[in-house]
């Protein structure tokens, strides 16, 4: 059985789904992979909503967010201000970028998710 937090291998995942389209039970696919009850149900019920595509991972950084959400000339503008006054922080980099894109675009977090 997995330890708490351990990720199953894909090819695991890929046995719970064959285990449910041969007629097994939760707890039957769970001894025959090794594997708690719970992701049995977690990755069985992926399975049957999504189909293989849905026994990928999600694991890591989500592929968009607030970073992907405003122009690349304010990224570049941030970074390029960053590499001149590497002391600045998102406070003074927002003061020194209030440009038409910027106030378009409105908030500090941009220029803060920028610097990360």
């Amino acid at each position: 059985m997995n330890p708490r937090g351990q990720t199953t291998t894909f090819q695991t995942r890929l046995e719970i789904s064959e285990y449910a389209a041969a007629g097994l039970n939760d707890t039957q696919i769970a001894t025959a992979v090794s594997c708690s009850i719970w992701t049995v149900r977690k990755w069985r019920r992926r399975w049957l909503h999504q189909g293989r595509v849905g026994l990928a991972s999600r694991m890591g950084r989500p592929p968009t967010g607030p970073v992907s959400t405003f122009p690349n000339e304010l990224k570049e503008a941030i970074l390029h201000l960053r590499t001149l006054h590497p002391g600045w922080g998102p406070d003074t980099l927002l003061a020194a970028l209030k440009t038409d894109v910027l106030q378009s675009h409105g908030k500090m977090k941009y220029v803060d998710n920028c610097l990360r």
